[in-house]
This record gives structure tokens, C-alpha cells and sequence, in this order.
């Protein structure tokens, strides 16, 4: 692999973006909390959601304070960055499940 290639690996793969994001104790430990342990491929969007304010609030009483947006708003974040697949399965409400990079990272 010469430079050339590194460079643009390094700028557009989604995995190495993931591992270098500005919130990846976030990212992983959520993903991983929420998909990995739990077992599950989608959410719906309120269900996700709320996991993800009750986790921030976990987070907050042990003296992290470094996510004060609402949950939804990382949630939307997340799914442009392509972190998380959103998609409509039948109902108004969109779904999320990891992408497939987020997956290798994990």
C-alpha cells in the first residue's frame, strides 16, 4: 500500500472514521450496550432514543457532562455520519440498526 492509498483510506473509510469520531467512548460503549449485549440488529427510534437519554443520564451521575444535546439529535447525527443505518420498515417511524462499518469496528 503506498501513501496515496493510505491517505484516502484514512479519509473515507467508515470504520477509521468511527475510531477516530469525537464521541467514540460514546459511540462504542452505546453500540455495544445497546446492539452487542442486548442481542438485537434494529430499534425503532423511540425506543432507541430513550435507551440512549437514560444511558447519557447514566453517564451525567457519574460526572460525565460532555453530552448535553437531546438524544435524538446524536441519533440524527450518528445516521448521517453512516455510523447507524436509518430506514422505514412499514410504520412512519424510522428504524435503526448498525452499519455495516460500525459493525467492523465494533
Amino acid at each position: 500500500m503506498n501513501y496515496e492509498k493510505a491517505l484516502s483510506l484514512y479519509r473515507s473509510d467508515k470504520t477509521l472514521q468511527l475510531l477516530r469520531a469525537e464521541h467514540f467512548p460514546l459511540l462504542v460503549g452505546f453500540f455495544h450496550l445497546v446492539f452487542k449485549q442486548q442481542d438485537r440488529i434494529s430499534y425503532s427510534q423511540n425506543e432507541l432514543q430513550g435507551i440512549l437519554g437514560d444511558y447519557l443520564y447514566g453517564l451525567e451521575r457519574q460526572g460525565i457532562n460532555e453530552y448535553a444535546k437531546p438524544p435524538l439529535d446524536y441519533l440524527s447525527k450518528w445516521a448521517q455520519q453512516g455510523y447507524l443505518r436509518r430506514y422505514y420498515e412499514s410504520a412512519d417511524e424510522p428504524v435503526y440498526e448498525l452499519s455495516p462499518s460500525t459493525e467492523n469496528a465494533l
